[in-house]
């Protein structure tokens, strides 16, 4: 047991972001990963409408994200949901 499995490193960070973040952190932390599990979907078929709409809608929430916090750079989420 000395290396931690998934479920304990997500513990220890919920427990460490709960006591040290302020709400509005952790609401980006949120926010930015969902941008994240949403760029390492793979989707069995790149060329259906469907994912087409889901990453111009990643898109859309990345530029809002962009707009609201300027200091974050999202440029790699930008230029992924772009292609």
């Amino acid at each position: 047991m000395l290396h931690p499995n998934r479920i304990a490193i997500d513990y220890l960070w919920n427990e460490f972001s709960d006591s040290f973040f302020e709400t509005e952190t952790q609401n980006i932390l949120k926010d930015i990963q969902k941008l994240i599990d949403a760029k390492n979907h793979r989707p069995f078929h790149k060329d259906t409408s469907s994912y087409k709409k889901f990453k111009v809608n990643m898109l859309k929430q990345t530029l809002e994200l962009k707009k609201k916090f300027p200091f974050i750079d999202l440029n790699e989420f930008e230029i992924f949901f772009k292609e």
